[in-house]
C-alpha cells in the first residue's frame, strides 16, 4: 500500500508520473476491467405499515438502466393492500426518494399493489403490478417523475377480452426502454391457462393492442403469463408457461410486426430439463435487442433448479447452455428469478431457498455457448433472520448494478440489496485489490477517452481536478 508523501513530494511525484503515465500509454496494453458485484448497502424503505404479515418489501424489484434509480415493491403493506418504494443512488449513496407510492383507485381488501414492478431505462416510468385488485382481476397502476416527484399518471390499466375470473392481471410485467409499451401477465385467464397483454404509451395514454396467448400448450393449467419479458425496442416478446404439460413448463417467443404480434416458432421447451416437475418457465429476461432469453427452471433436479440461456439466430430459436447452482445448501429453487444485462453478458439467477431460505444469487457471464460462473453464489449481508435472498433481481443495462429482493428479511418487513461493481477503494481502478501503477495507467486510459469513469469527483464534468482527486486517494491509500 502507497505511504503519504509531504505535499512537495506529492506535488513533484504527481507531475512525474503523470508524464511518465502520458508516456507509457502508446506502449503499454491498458486494462478495463470491472470489479466483481459485492454487496455496498441494504435499500430499506421508512413510512410503512406492516403490522404481523410483514410489508414484504423486495418481493418485486427493478433498476433503471443507468443503475441510479431503484424500484422496490412491497406487497404485503398494510395488510397485503400494498406500497412500492423509490430509492436513488448519488456515488454511493442510496436514498429514498419521497413518501412510498400508493394506488390510486384500488379495489378489494387484498389488491397486493406491489407485487410486480418495472422501470424504463430512464428511471422516470414506472409500472407496478396489483394481481389481485378488483376481486383478482387485477390492475397495473402506472407512475410518472418530474424532477424529484413521483405521481400516478391516470387511472390503472385494466384487460379487456378476459375470459373467467381470477385474471390476476399484473402478476408479472416489462416495459421497454422507451418507457411506452408494455407486456403485462395474467396467469389466471381462462381458468389458468393464461394470458399477456399488449399496452401502448401515447400522449399519456395507456391502451391494450394485443393478448397474447399460448398456441400449441398442454393442459388446462398451464400459467402462461406468470413471467413475461419485452425487449428494450418493444419488437420481441418473451412469455413464460410455467404449468404446461403438467409442470415440465414452456416458453413463448412472440415478434411484432407494425401493431400485429405473431409467435415465432413452437413453444419452447427444456431439452436437458432432470427430472419431474421442472417449472421451465417459472422466471425469464430478454437482452436489449431480443436475441438472447434467460428462462428460469426452479423444479429442475428436484428442485435444486436450473437456468438456461436460449438465443435467437433469424427465427430459429436454440437452446445454448444449461446453468447449475455450484455450492448450494439444499433445494434453492435456483431459478425462481434471473435478469439479462442489456448486451445479454451478464446474467443473475435467484435461488431464494438457498440454505434454508436465507437464499442466494449467482452471477454468470459470457455469450453464446460460452458461459462461466466466475465467483461463489453471492450470499445477503446484515440480514435479520431467513431473507429469502434472490426472490426477485434485477440488472443495469451495463450489469454493473443488482437490485435483490429478499422480502422475507427482518420478520418479512423485508428489504432489498444492492450488488455494485464499483471498487471498494475507488482508487483501484483495475480492480486488482491493492494500489499499483496500473491503477494511474488505467485511469488516465479512461480520462483521455472521456470514460464516464473517469469523473472521480462525481461532479458531472471529466477535468484536471478528477486527476488531482484520484491521485490524492491513490496516495492516501483510499
Amino acid at each position: 500500500m502507497p505511504t503519504a508523501h509531504t505535499p512537495m513530494q506529492h506535488h513533484r511525484t504527481i507531475r512525474s508520473l503523470l508524464l511518465g503515465a502520458l508516456a507509457a500509454l502508446a506502449l503499454t496494453p491498458l486494462a478495463r476491467a470491472q470489479c466483481e458485484l459485492h454487496q455496498t448497502t441494504r435499500l430499506l424503505p421508512t413510512g410503512g405499515t406492516c403490522g404481523l404479515s410483514g410489508c414484504r418489501a423486495g418481493f418485486s424489484v427493478a433498476v433503471s438502466a443507468d443503475g441510479n434509480t431503484a424500484l422496490v415493491g412491497a406487497y404485503g403493506e398494510n395488510t397485503f393492500v400494498g406500497a412500492a418504494y423509490i430509492f436513488v443512488r448519488s456515488g454511493s449513496t442510496w436514498t429514498q426518494q419521497g413518501p412510498r407510492l400508493v394506488a390510486t383507485g384500488s379495489e378489494g381488501t387484498q389488491p397486493y399493489f406491489g407485487c410486480s414492478a418495472a422501470l424504463s431505462a430512464d428511471g422516470d416510468t414506472a409500472l407496478i403490478g396489483s394481481y389481485g385488485d378488483h376481486s383478482s382481476i387485477g390492475a397495473v397502476y402506472v407512475f410518472k417523475r418530474f424532477n424529484s416527484t413521483w405521481s400516478q399518471l391516470g387511472t390503472k390499466l385494466t384487460p379487456t377480452g378476459t375470459i373467467g375470473n381470477n385474471e390476476y392481471f399484473g402478476f408479472s410485467l416489462s416495459i421497454t426502454a422507451d418507457g411506452n409499451t408494455a407486456i403485462i401477465g395474467a396467469q389466471g385467464d381462462n381458468a389458468y391457462a393464461g394470458a399477456a397483454y399488449i399496452f401502448n404509451q401515447a400522449n399519456g395514454a395507456w391502451t391494450q393492442s394485443a393478448k397474447l396467448v399460448s398456441i400449441g400448450g398442454i393442459g388446462v393449467v398451464q400459467y402462461f403469463g406468470s413471467s413475461v419479458a419485452i425487449s428494450a425496442d418493444g419488437n420481441t416478446a418473451a412469455v413464460g408457461a410455467y404449468g404446461d404439460s403438467n409442470y415440465l413448463g414452456a416458453a413463448y417467443f412472440f415478434v411484432r410486426t407494425g401493431t400485429l404480434w405473431t409467435l415465432q416458432g413452437p413453444k419452447f421447451i427444456a431439452q436437458e430439463g432432470t427430472g419431474f416437475p421442472l417449472y421451465f418457465g417459472s422466471s425469464v429476461s430478454l437482452s436489449a435487442d431480443g436475441n438472447t432469453c434467460l428462462v428460469g427452471s426452479y423444479g429442475d433436479n428436484n428442485f435444486l433448479g436450473a437456468a438456461y440461456i436460449i438465443n435467437r439466430y433469424g427465427v430459429i430459436w436454440l437452446e445454448q447452455q444449461k446453468f447449475l447452482p455450484v455450492d448450494h445448501v439444499g433445494a434453492g429453487r435456483y431459478g425462481s428469478s434471473c435478469f439479462l444485462s442489456a448486451d445479454g453478458h451478464t446474467a443473475i439467477v435467484g435461488s431464494p431457498e438457498d440454505d434454508s431460505y436465507n437464499g442466494a444469487v449467482y452471477v454468470c457471464t459470457g455469450a453464446g455457448n460460452n458461459w462461466a460462473q466466475p465467483r461463489p453464489k453471492y450470499i445477503a449481508a446484515s440480514g435479520v433472520g431467513a431473507g429469502s435472498f434472490g426472490n426477485a433481481c434485477a440488472l443495469s443495462a451495463s450489469g454493473s448494478i443488482a437490485i435483490v429482493g429478499a422480502f422475507t428479511d427482518r420478520a418479512a418487513a423485508g428489504s432489498a440489496v444492492v450488488l455494485d461493481r464499483a471498487p471498494l477503494c475507488p482508487a483501484d481502478v483495475n480492480c486488482s485489490g491493492t494500489l499499483e501503477a496500473q491503477d494511474i495507467f488505467d485511469f488516465l486510459a479512461n480520462w483521455f477517452t472521456l470514460d464516464p469513469r473517469a469523473d472521480f469527483n462525481n461532479s458531472g464534468i471529466i477535468d484536471s481536478q478528477d486527476i488531482f482527486d484520484f491521485l490524492a486517494a491513490w496516495f492516501t491509500g483510499c
